[in-house]
């Protein structure tokens, strides 16, 4: 059976948003849909680790949660160019692995984690790639928007 596909929050294109931006625009007006709520906290708390930890990073946000379903299955996001800003310890390291670490996003965190690092040559082919599936709804013929949020 197909997924439904519900309407999209945001126009076409990318939106960059703070964290508080996001509450505002996918949580507060949706006050009845509690999974989003728990989903967003989540979300939160993995983005202020992230920070903590000195990641820098660019990430699109995408998914159900940036529609109007009332439960989305998750949040799907690209952290783009994942990196350090300034000296981390090892300890730090190995923090940061398991957080951006794909099953361990999805398993704590309720995050469907890519990573994207292509090279300067693949930029454009990979930023291209990623707004198709980001910029589209399940069947390819409604545009939707994604959020980008600066870690």
């Amino acid at each position: 059976m197909e997924k439904q596909d519900y309407p999209p929050i945001l126009r076409a294109g990318i939106h960059p948003m703070t964290l508080a931006q996001i509450r505002e625009t996918f949580v507060a007006p949706l006050p009845q849909a509690t999974p989003r709520l728990r989903m967003f906290s989540l979300f939160d708390q993995w983005v202020v680790r992230l920070r903590q930890l000195n990641v820098t990073g660019t990430l699109w946000l995408d998914g159900s949660f940036v529609t109007r379903k009332p439960d989305p299955n998750e949040l799907d996001c690209v952290l783009w160019h994942p990196s350090f800003a300034g000296p981390v310890s090892e300890e730090s390291k190995i923090d940061v692995r398991s957080m951006i670490d794909r099953a361990s996003a999805k398993a704590v965190f309720g995050i469907g984690l890519y990573i994207a690092l292509p090279l300067p040559t693949e930029k454009m082919a990979s930023e291209a790639y990623w707004r198709g599936l980001f910029g589209f709804q399940r069947g390819g013929r409604s545009a939707e928007g994604c959020v980008e949020l600066k870690v």
